[in-house]
């Protein structure tokens, strides 16, 4: 997700600070980032004062009617008037005439502060880009702006980084200029840094280019915007500074000593340094360099079942030059594992009949070229095993892999490698197999080669007979396995039982919903709520099986009716499989994951009605889930409205279907909205058809003082939205920029300034969970977040505005999860 610089720089520090919470930097970035305001208010007319103390991370500063920094800090603190319709509302004389001022109290070693570039255009409906002249400091006084600044402490601060934004409201690049501290003790050279290019620059190009404005050396438009001069505006200009006091300059940017960093880091930092430095050589022409993985004895004894383990994940995983030798592939498995070069086996690999990897032909020699040992091999799989010298050279042995049919578990495991030496007799190997099994060497085997999906059996005389290849898969079996009884699968049943095994997992839909059916524009059927299941079920079938007695197993172990079983692609609703053919494509599958849902009505009802998910919110932004509706398509939405309003608000069948929040006695109306993410997206008007709902929001239907507005397009009813109204969509976020909470709307008078909108808020508020939360409020608007002006009208900043966010900062974590039900 791209992000604003500033909202980057919040999130990064708010990161910072949970991961440094039980370490000894914890209240390290607060004590060098945070700084105190204090707001002052005076009534005018009466003795009545009043302050409060607010903590910043950075300092939000206007451009626009600003020629310098320090002009833009005399706005920040100037006085501001509270009279007429914008007066102060005391608790105990009522509305009065007051006067703001704004003051720092403390001010942070690292002074952080974004320049306000970016303000929304009424005319054009969009975001613009300020690039007017702005002039700021190398050093700067800030005493005067502090409400009482200590007499031995010092306010000075020095220019450390300028973060310059190229472009305009809808696209653009950073780049940032940084004057650090050298080992010398110098700090007068400025350096660039753009993406991964650092270069040396000057303290004009640092500085004074990175005002805006008038420009022949920025970024500009490739035409003159002012025919009588040669200068042009450019839109290259500073956006972000970062100021450091003088007090502590020197010891914020003294170089890092060796000693200060512990052993483990500086190791992961060369590592990673390395790393860096490889992928930037493979990434500059990746056609040079091939991926290689390796299977080696402890991938084959996790290994269950037929074949070998074939799948990437797997298996170890190197990257290397297609013009390398294999020396090099095998020094750098010795370094992984550190084992001697000397003593690694190198085996290549090739399909077998059926398709799945097999171990093929020792490569003798290690001079031979990656790539072109690649290209006689299907698939870039290696297979290593460790040797000692001595055996290595001793005499001529074929490498088998061994598996056991395990009567008593019902599987086959594998045993992993084993060698077979020419002076091996039968029964050596017999022996051998017994002990690595862990068998009484008294026991029967008897012994099958594995040929893709079946075993052929191998008699002890006709081994030798049978000569083993490099590669052959053997799987021993008891020939009288004790305590087994007659049921229990041979060896071949279940070899055929595994060529044909689908592992299918059922997840059930996580929600908990009654079920409500509409049958007529006159009455419905109340069905009692399901049984909820929370657990996934795995179940394994065959692939010649039929789906509807894959259907039937799922109902048999749920214990419901199988037609009241509906299957989905994933957690919405719309996302369901209509009919069960579409499963037989995920039984191609070894495992698959299906999500179901057990209805209380039979899933045929949903092929010729809508199916939709509804909540109600009630005048206390509360919201309860109604469940699943299931509606005929020529019903409108004033008849599912009539019907929620007389089944769960005016005559509940029982006590357990009466919704027990803030309902009015009178004087009500109810509307039906859209929700997703946590926003209201669609207003549905009661003559529409149920036809025109979206699937993929939520529905709410609210209830309404008639205060607020049913929200009409085109009607004469007095309580609808008049070309003098606007009607204001609002949602919670917090203080990482996410969407939480219970979404809702407004009329408000166009003539309204910010202040009478905020009250208006704090209005719609009162008596919810959110009555007692700070919160701020910003402008969303073409997908960025604006601070709000509560001294702009409406008609100035919000007439095409499509939502306001209230960003609650103290609001995150499990709070944040628990306040009000996630919707989307």
């Amino acid at each position: 997700t791209q992000h604003d610089v500033q909202e980057f720089n919040t999130k990064l520090i708010e990161v910072l600070q949970s991961k440094t919470m039980k370490s000894p930097l914890k209240g390290k970035f607060e004590s060098l980032l945070e700084g105190k305001v204090i707001k002052k208010i005076q009534c005018t007319d009466i003795k009545f004062e009043s302050s409060q103390i607010e903590t910043f991370l950075d300092i939000q500063l206007h451009v626009k009617g600003c020629k310098d920094l320090e002009t833009s800090f005399e706005k920040f603190c100037q006085k501001e008037v509270m009279e007429g319709d914008n007066k102060f509302n005391t608790e105990k004389f009522g509305l009065q005439n007051a006067a703001i001022e704004t003051w720092f109290k403390e001010l942070p070693p690292i002074l952080q502060l974004n320049l306000i570039r970016y303000v929304y255009d009424p005319h054009t409906f969009s975001m613009v880009k300020i690039n007017e002249r702005f002039e700021f400091p190398e050093k700067i006084d800030l005493r005067k702006f502090m409400i009482e600044p200590e007499e031995n402490k010092k306010y000075e601060y020095t220019l450390h980084s300028v973060l310059v934004h190229s472009g305009d409201g809808h696209a653009g690049h950073y780049h940032v200029f940084i004057k650090p501290m050298t080992k010398d003790g110098n700090n007068d050279k400025w350096y660039k840094f753009n993406d991964e290019v650092v270069t040396l620059s000057s303290k004009n190009q640092a500085v004074d280019d990175s005002f805006g404005g008038r420009s022949n050396s920025g970024w500009c438009p490739p035409f003159p915007l002012d025919k009588s001069s040669d200068s042009r505006t450019s839109i290259s200009n500073a956006y972000f500074l970062v100021y450091i006091n003088n007090s502590m300059i020197e010891e914020m940017l003294k170089p890092s000593v060796d000693l200060s960093i512990s052993s483990e880091l500086s190791t992961r930092f060369m590592n990673e340094e390395i790393e860096t430095v490889k992928r930037q050589q493979e990434s500059k022409d990746p056609n040079l360099y091939c991926d290689i993985y390796v299977m080696r004895n402890n991938h084959l004894l996790k290994h269950t079942g037929l074949y070998l383990p074939d799948n990437p994940n797997s298996l170890e995983y190197y990257k290397i030059k297609k013009t390398e030798k294999l020396k090099g592939l095998l020094l750098m498995i010795s370094d992984k594992h550190r084992i001697s070069p000397e003593n690694i086996e190198l085996y290549s690999t090739t399909l077998s009949m059926n398709s799945h990897i097999r171990i093929d032909q020792k490569i003798s020699t290690t001079e031979l070229i990656i790539g072109d040992v690649l290209k006689s091999m299907p698939h870039p799989i290696f297979f290593v095993t460790e040797q000692t010298h001595q055996e290595m050279y001793t005499q001529p042995s074929v490498l088998v892999v061994l598996k056991y049919f395990d009567p008593h578990e019902i599987r086959i495991r594998c045993l992993g490698e084993m060698r077979i030496y020419e002076k091996d007799s039968e029964n050596d190997i017999f022996n051998r197999a017994k002990k690595i099994i862990q068998l009484s060497q008294d026991t029967e085997l008897n012994l099958y080669e594995e040929c893709g999906p079946c075993a052929k059996q191998i008699f002890v005389e006709d081994f030798s007979k049978s000569a083993p290849e490099n590669g052959s898969i053997f799987i021993f079996s008891q020939s009288r396995p004790d305590m087994v009884d007659d049921q229990t699968p041979t060896i071949h049943s279940y070899i055929d039982y595994l060529a044909s095994r689908v592992v299918m997992i059922f997840i059930p839909r996580p929600k908990k919903l009654s079920r409500t059916s509409l049958t007529d524009k006159n009455g419905t059927v109340l069905l009692p709520p399901e049984t909820i299941y929370t657990d996934n079920i795995r179940l394994e079938f065959s692939k010649n099986m039929k789906p509807q007695t894959m259907l039937t197993q799922l109902a048999k172990s749920l214990n419901v009716n199988p037609k009241h079983i509906a299957f989905f692609k994933d957690e919405r609703t719309s996302s369901r499989i209509h009919s069960l053919e579409q499963l037989e494509e995920a039984m191609y599958y070894p495992e698959c994951c299906i999500f179901f849902q057990v209805m209380d009505f039979d899933v045929a009802l949903l092929e010729t009605n809508f199916c939709f998910e509804i909540s109600f919110c009630s005048v206390d932004l509360a919201v309860s889930d109604m469940g699943l509706f299931l509606i005929q398509p020529n019903c409108y939405i004033s008849e599912l409205l009539s019907f929620v309003e007389n089944r769960f608000i005016k005559f509940p069948i029982d006590e357990k279907n009466k919704l027990n929040y803030k309902i009015p006695e009178k004087d009500y109306h109810i509307q039906l909205v859209g929700i997703d993410q946590n926003r209201i997206t669609n207003f549905y008007l009661d003559h529409l058809s149920v036809r025109d709902i979206s699937y993929h929001e939520l529905l709410r239907v609210d209830v309404l003082p008639k205060s607020v507005p049913k929200y009409f397009v085109q009607s004469t009813n007095s309580q609808s939205v008049t070309y003098k109204e606007i009607l204001i969509k609002f949602c919670h976020i917090s203080s990482n920029r996410e969407l939480f909470g219970i979404p809702f709307y407004l009329k408000i008078d166009r003539s309204s300034t910010g202040k009478q909108v905020r009250q208006a808020v704090v209005e719609r508020l009162r008596g919810t969970e959110y009555e007692k939360e700070d919160w701020n409020m910003f402008l969303f608007v073409l997908g960025r977040l604006t601070q709000f002006n509560e001294d702009n009208f409406i008609d100035d900043d919000f007439l095409h505005l499509s939502e306001i966010r209230l960003m609650h900062p103290t609001l995150a974590g499990a709070k944040q999860k628990s306040a009000g039900i996630h919707l989307g």
